[in-house]
């Protein structure tokens, strides 16, 4: 799987196949969510939660890809942030 310049691979195909057909997602930590989640709408994602503030401070969107899998993009607290 590709997402922008990074590729994801699963090491250990047989343990993977267990969970097909679950609920399982990625999840990854952008600085700008809303960047990123405009980018991957441009790229075929589809809305499942707008990019939204939560209460611990971060923000947080998930879209679904084109095959179904779920994505999770996680932007850190300002203050977590690094300068």
């Amino acid at each position: 799987m590709r997402l922008f310049a990074a590729r994801v691979f699963v090491r250990d195909l047989a343990a993977a196949r267990r969970f097909y057909g679950k609920d399982l997602g990625l999840s990854c930590r952008v600085e700008d969510a809303a960047t990123t989640y405009c980018g991957l709408l441009a790229r075929g994602a589809t809305l499942i939660e707008p990019p939204s503030l939560q209460r611990w401070g971060g923000v947080l969107a998930t879209l679904q890809d084109p095959s179904g899998n779920a994505l999770q993009i996680v932007q850190a607290p300002m203050a977590a942030m690094p300068v």
